[in-house]
């Protein structure tokens, strides 16, 4: 979840940033740093889900809905 704390601290230094009136370009790419890390912890997220639900599934209609799920949540 380090990608997750990172995002986080990313945000609250922007929000310094908007506080402090600093530029905009600045801001605008602490945004851009904190989307990255967020798409990185979704990633990673979803691949342990998924080596985690092929392993435990003794269900494998169950197992198709929930990754059918995941895959329209991943989509967006």
């Amino acid at each position: 979840m380090l990608a997750v704390k990172k995002s986080l601290g990313t945000l609250e230094k922007v929000l310094t940033l908007i506080e402090n009136e600093k530029q905009y370009g600045v801001v605008i790419q602490q945004i851009d740093a904190a989307i990255g890390l967020a798409h990185a912890a979704k990633k990673t997220l979803m691949s342990e889900y998924l080596e985690k639900a092929v392993k435990e599934s003794k269900n494998q209609k169950k197992l198709v809905v929930d990754l059918q799920k995941l895959y329209s949540f991943a989509a967006k």
